[in-house]
């Protein structure tokens, strides 16, 4: 039990420091340190898997919490920022059909990501509780 708390905390921490590294970083992209632009780079391809994990994590397979599964999807802006900068930029420079593509294959990675870590997180939660 003290190492599914241990995993809470810490990846809750890290999805605080990203949000309040990002909220204090937007929009000044000449003015961010090195460090949060390292945070903001590993932040984009992994963030929704993470979140998922946590909330998974937190929350368990039981039928009376399901209804919280939606907070997975409390960090979908940060990935769908990114996929809609691909595509206007693909729309602009290549044409619709790339755009359309890269729209769709952003978003089934961003939905991907979101259930494996959801599930990953309900995995571990039952896990610890077993041993």
């Amino acid at each position: 039990m003290l190492v599914r708390q241990r995993w809470i905390a810490f990846l809750v921490l890290y999805h605080l420091v990203l949000a309040v590294t990002l909220l204090l970083h937007w929009g000044r992209p000449a003015q961010m340190p090195d460090w949060a632009g390292m945070m903001f780079a590993f932040a984009l391809p992994t963030v929704q898997l993470t979140w998922g994990a946590t909330v998974g994590l937190i929350l368990g397979p039981a039928r009376r919490v399901r209804r919280w599964y939606w907070m997975a999807l409390l960090f979908s802006p940060l990935p769908l920022w990114f996929v809609s900068i691909a595509t206007m930029l693909a729309h602009h420079f290549i044409g619709t059909s790339l755009a359309v593509t890269i729209l769709i294959i952003g978003l089934a990675v961003i939905l991907l990501e979101t259930v494996v870590g959801l599930f990953a997180g309900i995995g571990f939660h039952t896990k610890s509780l077993l041993n």
